[in-house]
């Protein structure tokens, strides 16, 4: 068990589950508290099982968790439709960079959500004795006293994320070789819609290089699709003969 002691105003912040407490008034026998908490989350007060209200059973949280989850799915698949239809309005116009502007802020919303989902998937699989072990350790950090002394970094918890690129090149060129030996994960392609996928993504690169020539009239159309349409327009942006110039 941690305790804290807290002063009027002051917050408990329970990152890994949405919840905070925080300490409206205190008199001497009694303390006020707001909590808030997401709306699958059960508050109730402790005596409230004495009078025949059953805990949260884990069936019950993933319940909860699933209707949490399937409403904001809906919402950004509502989100994604409409910039698709916004797209293909865009494209029958004869609009053809609002098209592609659009089409591309409909990918970034799919991958959000395919990117959400697959965190929300382990939150599910969690019961709720596993989540509170969990904030138990992410929590304690910034909030207990010298008293109770328990100490967590986000950082020591957090993996470092890969470097990534986005070659664009011809199938058979072997600058990925270059790139993946300097350490970096690489997306080779000769596509430039995929170029404008991989800028859509939640995790976008970290840069695009083009193994062309800065004159060249498809890296030049390469690059005003990046600057103009996608949703990383400042993407350091690199021509790959040997000097690697950037733009």
């Amino acid at each position: 068990m941690l305790v804290l002691s807290r002063r009027e105003n002051d917050r408990i912040d329970f990152p890994a589950l949405g919840i905070s407490v925080e300490v409206v008034k205190l008199t001497r026998s009694r303390a006020t508290l707001a909590i808030n908490a997401p709306r699958h989350i059960r508050i109730c007060r402790h005596e409230m099982g004495k009078d025949g209200s059953a805990p949260l059973t884990d069936e019950s949280y993933s319940a909860g968790v699933r209707r949490d989850v399937v409403s904001r799915i809906q919402d950004e698949i509502n989100a994604a439709t409409e910039k698709l239809k916004a797209a293909q309005e865009e494209l029958s116009a004869g609009h053809t960079d609002q098209a592609l502007i659009a089409l591309a802020g409909a990918l970034a919303e799919l991958d959000a959500l395919r990117y959400g989902a697959s965190g929300v998937e382990s939150d599910r699989r969690r019961t709720p004795s596993q989540v509170g072990a969990v904030n138990d350790r992410a929590v304690a950090g910034g909030v207990a006293e010298a008293a109770a002394r328990y100490t967590y970094s986000a950082d020591q918890q957090a993996t470092q994320r890969s470097r990534t690129v986005v070659l664009v090149a011809a199938p058979d060129d072997d600058r990925s070789a270059e790139w993946s030996a300097e350490g970096y994960e690489v997306t080779h392609t000769s596509d430039a819609m995929t170029v404008l996928y991989e800028l859509s993504r939640y995790e976008k690169p970290d840069a695009v290089v083009l193994s062309t020539s800065p004159d060249d009239s498809d890296g030049q159309s390469t690059v005003r699709l990046i600057r103009t349409c996608s949703q990383h327009p400042h993407v350091p942006i690199l021509f790959s003969p040997p000097d690697r110039q950037t733009v």
